[in-house]
């Protein structure tokens, strides 16, 4: 069987091959859950959604690892600023699918035991003491003032707009544009959507503030609106729009502050003063 290694993941490594005429991929990681969650999201499908079939979760060489089926495509944050006339209407139809996913009551929907809201959700991804990997983040921002004044101001807005965000129960990505999307040569469809581990059932416009925030990293999805891609959305009812500038907003500081941990843990200086730059500006300018 020949095996080619396959580039993207941070905490998986991925190695494609052939089986019986088929195409598949395995990943390997430290534990199982993750590759738990892509196996209970492939019922996502049944939308429309083109989650890969995970066909097998095993241990092998002292590792956890998953086989699923291989979809071909590019990464979405490759795209190019040109194309993203085509890009936009791909994105917006993804939107709408994960939009018509049954909702669940539970916002982290892999776990049985647990009852928090999506506020709680939003909240808990300020905090220190969650079981992120990123431990110890804390003592790092407090040695830079600037940095620490910043992101207790970021968080005094989110609490502040977080009574006009909705408890809705839409299915939320919560990881789109880290390798996690593949999509077509020409940028006109999605063909994968995977790595479902940080999703949730909350409000569908945290994902379009995913990538919002995320924008600047990257010039094709800079090239887009997607808050404007949103509004025009035809499935949205006058409830589902109603304070999404607020909400966008809101949840654009909450991704920005609740990665300042990551970049400080990871020692990332370059990452960290780019979203630093982006949250001045984000609280300066306030909602759309």
């Amino acid at each position: 069987v020949e095996v080619t290694p396959l580039a993207g993941g941070f905490w998986s490594a991925a190695f494609a091959f052939r089986h019986q005429g088929s195409e598949f991929v395995v990943r390997f990681n430290e534990n199982a859950e993750g590759f738990q969650i892509d196996q209970a999201a492939c019922a996502f499908a049944a939308t429309g959604l083109p989650v890969p079939e995970v066909h097998e979760i095993g241990t092998a060489l002292g590792l956890s690892y998953a086989i699923s089926t291989r979809h071909h495509g590019r990464f979405l944050e490759l795209a190019e600023p040109d194309e993203a006339r085509r890009l936009a209407p791909a994105l917006a139809d993804m939107f709408a699918r994960m939009r018509r996913v049954p909702r669940r009551e539970q916002v982290e929907w892999y776990k049985p035991d647990s009852r928090s809201s999506w506020h709680d959700y939003l909240r808990r991804g300020l905090d220190e003491d969650t079981g992120a990997r990123a431990d110890g983040w804390r003592a790092a921002l407090h040695s830079r003032p600037k940095l620490h004044d910043l992101y207790l101001a970021a968080c005094d807005r989110i609490r502040a707009l977080l009574p006009l965000c909705p408890e809705r129960r839409d299915l939320v990505h919560g990881d789109l544009l880290h390798q996690n999307v593949l999509i077509s040569d020409r940028a006109d469809s999605i063909e994968a959507v995977f790595s479902w581990k940080c999703s949730a059932f909350g409000d569908f416009a945290y994902d379009i503030a995913w990538c919002s925030h995320w924008a600047p990293w990257h010039p094709g999805i800079a090239a887009i609106d997607f808050l404007a891609l949103t509004l025009d959305s035809d499935d949205l009812d006058e409830g589902a729009r109603q304070h999404l500038g607020e909400r966008h907003h809101c949840y654009q500081l909450q991704i920005a502050t609740s990665h300042i941990g990551w970049y400080l843990w990871t020692r990332d200086e370059a990452n960290l003063d780019l979203l630093t730059r982006g949250l001045r500006r984000n609280l300066a300018q306030g909602p759309r």
